[in-house]
């Protein structure tokens, strides 16, 4: 039997977009206000997916994944890209996803946006929208 995550996620909306979680909406307003302060460019909502499809791991077989679409793409003010996952449960398929990014995309900066980060980031709660 596998394993489920106990912690369902609320999707919902935000600037008519469709999120998977509550904490991916409180990323995106995140996001907002470092476009609003000219702290980063741009970014959007899963707007790219990593094939894995043709990728061999060591024995030959496939890394376990198909594709990977990370939650979140940034571009910086420096023009450099990145990508961000939010993560309020990280289950193995999820971290086999990241593990074959580090592998096989390894030019590919990917951050992982934890509970932890949202607990660093409580105290500028109101002043980021979070309410």
């Amino acid at each position: 039997m596998e394993y489920r995550n106990p912690i369902i996620a609320k999707a919902g909306y935000y600037n008519g977009q469709r999120y998977k979680s509550q904490m991916e909406i409180k990323y995106a307003k995140y996001l907002d206000f470092l476009i609003k302060h000219r702290e980063i460019q741009d970014w959007k909502y899963e707007p790219r997916i990593f094939d894995f499809r043709d990728v061999k791991g060591k024995k030959g077989k496939h890394c376990g994944v198909v594709t990977y679409k990370p939650d979140f793409w940034i571009l910086n003010k420096n023009g450099l890209e990145e990508y961000a996952e939010v993560k309020g449960y990280m289950d193995k398929r999820s971290q086999t996803k990241l593990n074959s990014m580090r592998i096989y995309y390894p030019n590919v900066k990917i951050s992982v946006i934890d509970g932890n980060w949202f607990k660093q980031h409580r105290k500028d709660a109101k002043l980021l929208g979070w309410g």
